[in-house]
């Protein structure tokens, strides 16, 4: 399989302290925690097999340890504000090649779309520091993925400023002449703009969506498109 010669590890950011919507992260969407629902969705990639839920050691977090124990789940508490850190420290851990950064608020990226954001890189940008489909890339906020070498995160981590901790991949960002950087973009046009969880409003919207798409504990994200 192409990308067989990567060790691809995915990554996902959560917390229990947001302000907006405290708990968000294991807030029962359908009957299941949010994170579990994104740990479904995903689960089923031709090329990601292990995931570490990347969490802080402030004590709200404690549930999303006991979370991760109880599903058998890889994770690792770190640096509440300093999530950079927490990044740099799990590929010291597992020493992956290439790293998928995800978020626990944005449940509707799917195996299906990880693969194919992965697809084009192995095709078009194989050996890039850094692509992702968020900046002006026609997908609808919450169905953003990144995807960078360890390489790139640890030049990151060295070089970046107080601002950028809270924020992984903003030194690559913001310093795209140091890197190899590309968007991947979509001709497809979605029936949704928002599919991110930041407020109790996003919640019931992507609770009720969900539950339409679901199949068998599972949707794709193509459901999400215009026909």
């Amino acid at each position: 399989m192409i990308g067989e010669e990567y060790e691809i590890l995915g990554i996902i950011q959560a917390r229990m302290g947001s302000k907006r919507l405290p708990g968000k992260t294991l807030k029962l969407m359908n009957g299941k925690p949010m994170l579990e629902q994104l740990l479904l969705n995903l689960k089923g990639s031709k090329y990601v097999k292990k995931f570490v839920v990347a969490t802080s050691k402030n004590q709200k977090d404690d549930a999303i340890e006991n979370f991760c124990k109880n599903k058998r789940i890889l994770f690792y508490r770190g640096s509440e504000k300093n999530v950079l850190s927490r990044f740099k420290k799990i590929i010291d851990l597992y020493k992956p090649k290439l790293i998928i950064r995800l978020t626990a608020d944005n449940p509707f990226v799917d195996s299906i779309l990880l693969d194919y954001m992965l697809d084009q890189y192995f095709k078009y940008y194989k050996g890039f520091d850094y692509i992702n489909n968020v900046e002006n890339s026609n997908f609808p906020y919450g169905l953003y993925l990144e995807i960078f070498t360890s390489k790139a995160l640890n030049v990151a981590v060295k070089n970046s400023s107080h601002s950028d901790l809270e924020h992984v991949t903003m030194y690559i960002r913001r310093n795209k002449n140091k890197f190899k950087t590309a968007v991947i973009k979509s001709n497809e046009k979605f029936k949704y703009k928002r599919l991110t969880v930041d407020n109790e409003k996003d919640f019931i919207f992507a609770e009720r969506l969900m539950k339409k798409l679901q199949r068998k504990d599972f949707f794709s994200y193509n459901d999400l498109l215009k026909k």
